[in-house]
């Protein structure tokens, strides 16, 4: 999840604020923008990671989840520019790429899951789907790269491009299963990390609230951005 994360980052450029990696899974950040600067933090974070296992051994660096109010600063404005006439992150979102046969739909989601059976509180997921547009399938994204060009697609274009990926007929079916595989894997990093827990502490019996802490469920999505990949 927290490669996912990191993704949200770049867009820090677009609100005049920006991000460097310092080595070994840690990264300084910037804030220039006055929306984003949070009283306990300041404009300044010198040693954050994204890598909650890193965190656990570096107790001198903030972590960022999907929680953290920086974090949710990001989605907020994010989510607000995709909606607007002038947004710089959604609509308007495209690229063209080399690496890339036929138009690649690319969609990040805000997932939402509850935690827990009696008492139930809410976590968020950053979830990336990329859908080829021909084939109408789910494909890998990771290793799609934006190519240099002086190519251009015009607002008519680009408008046409996303009413299409927003009509998908696939995508709803390809969000669920998104959403159920990020649900496992969530389920299994939290029984191998509270197995960990275990190991370390000498107990061989499963404490009580582990049941409580793995038991998720579906509790809703929102579309965040959408951006067009074009071959070049």
């Amino acid at each position: 999840f927290h490669s996912r994360l990191l993704q949200l980052f770049p867009k820090l450029k677009k609100f005049s604020s920006g991000m460097s990696e310092i080595g070994n899974g840690f990264y300084e950040i910037y804030l220039n923008d006055p929306r984003l600067v949070l009283s306990q933090f300041g404009d300044y974070l010198p040693k954050v990671t994204f890598d909650p296992e890193l965190a656990l051994t570096h107790p001198e660096a903030l972590i960022l989840d999907a929680g953290h109010p920086l974090v949710r600063k990001i989605i907020e404005l994010v989510k607000a520019e995709f909606f607007s006439n002038k947004g710089m992150h959604g609509r308007n979102a495209y690229y063209f790429s080399e690496t890339v046969e036929s138009v690649i739909y690319q969609y990040n989601f805000l997932v939402r899951f509850t935690v827990g059976l009696k008492e139930k509180r809410v976590i968020e997921e950053l979830v990336t789907l990329a859908i080829d547009s021909f084939s109408e399938k789910s494909i890998s994204f990771e290793n799609i790269q934006p190519s240099t060009t002086t190519r251009a697609l015009d607002a008519t274009e680009l408008t046409e491009h996303l009413k299409d990926a927003l009509a998908n007929k696939s995508l709803d079916a390809l969000i669920q299963q998104k959403i159920q595989d990020r649900k496992i894997k969530l389920i299994e990093e939290r029984q191998e990390l509270y197995k960990k827990i275990l190991v370390d502490s000498m107990k061989t019996n499963q404490p009580a609230w582990l049941d409580d802490i793995i038991h998720l469920e579906n509790a809703g999505y929102d579309l965040l951005t959408v951006t067009i990949i074009q071959p070049l």
